[in-house]
């Protein structure tokens, strides 16, 4: 399961779709769905369902139109996306994420380029905050809104809000700290050292 597969059983699950379709809604969704999926990964995707028996494909036609395949969840699938989603709200989020495992190897780009990363960073989590902070409150004044999405808008808030304090850390830390040849797994300091760039003041 992935974000991909999660998204297309959850979407066919809901209502049988075709690839189409799928990719139509997803395109002009915005703010309603935090996955998007390239057509091409769209397409893979369901066909690997399909032979998973996840879902199933019937062919219809309509009129004078072209046949199309439209994709149905199996109860296979509709397990397997229950049993992930109970499972997943249940647990605890163990994974480090690309930005935290960034934080751990921070030592091995020279210390000037970190800071120049952290201030685009900062440059670019700022305007997404007010961003974020906009669309939530005109949120809470539209009803019509799903209230996953109300929930899901105020939650990025916070993770960013985070992920700010977090640079903002980061950086007084970095200014602050005068040894610049840290290694998080242990490695005796003789054996940090990597000649040229980390090393740089």
């Amino acid at each position: 399961m992935n974000d991909t597969t999660i998204t297309l059983l959850a979407f066919i699950g809901n209502k049988p779709s075709n690839p189409y379709r799928i990719n139509k809604v997803l395109a002009g969704s915005g703010e309603t769905n935090p996955f998007s999926i390239k057509e091409s990964t769209c397409y893979a995707s369901i066909r690997a369902l399909e032979r998973q028996g996840l879902i199933e494909g019937h062919i219809q036609r309509t009129s004078n139109m072209p046949a199309k395949t439209v994709y149905s969840i199996t109860p296979e699938g509709k397990k397997s996306l229950e049993d992930y989603l109970v499972q997943t709200l249940a647990d605890l989020e163990e994974s480090h994420s690309s930005f935290e495992k960034a934080i751990h190897f921070i030592c091995s780009i020279p210390r000037g380029e970190a800071v120049k990363a952290i201030q685009r960073h900062r440059t670019r989590l700022e305007a997404d905050i007010e961003s974020l902070r906009s669309r939530y409150e005109q949120n809470r004044m539209m009803r019509t809104i799903p209230f996953t999405t109300r929930i899901l808008t105020r939650q990025l808030l916070k993770k960013r809000q985070v992920e700010l304090d977090t640079l903002n850390e980061l950086k007084k830390e970095i200014e602050w700290n005068e040894r610049w040849d840290y290694f998080p797994m242990g490695m005796a300091p003789d054996e940090r050292r990597v000649s040229g760039n980390v090393d740089e003041q």
